[in-house]
């Protein structure tokens, strides 16, 4: 039997919901401030409830990518984690198993910014303004009272 074996405090978290993405020409991400907001309170959310919760991605590397994008914004975020740390689970895989996001233009200019880029301007927005986790406590519900 390959599938993974779930015990009762276990519980899975999948991620196509929170992978919606609009893109402009052929981008795939990184994805906007809405999805990471909902997919680190539902796991909050699931951590709180439960001890161990695993975070399922489709197969398809555009939504990996977002899916481990995700993670990190979530371990940025609710963890205070930088971007190295939250890279430490992912800093051994293949560099096929990600992809960069590229450009979102009809040109093909040859730029991309890596998933370890976005963390960056994730936690850039956070550490500077504290905005985007002034977000989250509102999503939470933990905005009004700490």
């Amino acid at each position: 039997d390959s599938s993974p074996r779930h015990f009762s405090r276990d519980q899975t978290l999948q991620t196509e919901p929170f992978l919606t993405y609009f893109p402009f020409c052929s981008d795939f991400g990184p994805l906007n401030l809405s999805c990471i907001l909902r997919f680190c309170s539902s796991l909050s959310e699931l951590i709180r409830e439960k001890h161990n919760v695993l975070v399922q991605s489709p197969p398809e590397i555009e939504p990996r990518t977002n899916t481990i994008f995700l993670i990190g914004c979530f371990l940025i975020l609710e963890r205070e984690m930088d971007p190295s740390q939250a890279d430490l689970p992912f800093c051994r895989a293949h560099p096929t198993f990600l992809r960069s996001y590229p450009d979102a233009s009809y040109h093909n200019v040859g730029f991309e910014i890596s998933v370890f880029d976005a963390w960056r301007a994730v936690e850039k927005a956070n550490v500077s303004s504290r905005w985007v986790a002034l977000a989250l406590r509102e999503v939470d519900g933990r905005g009004r009272d700490g």
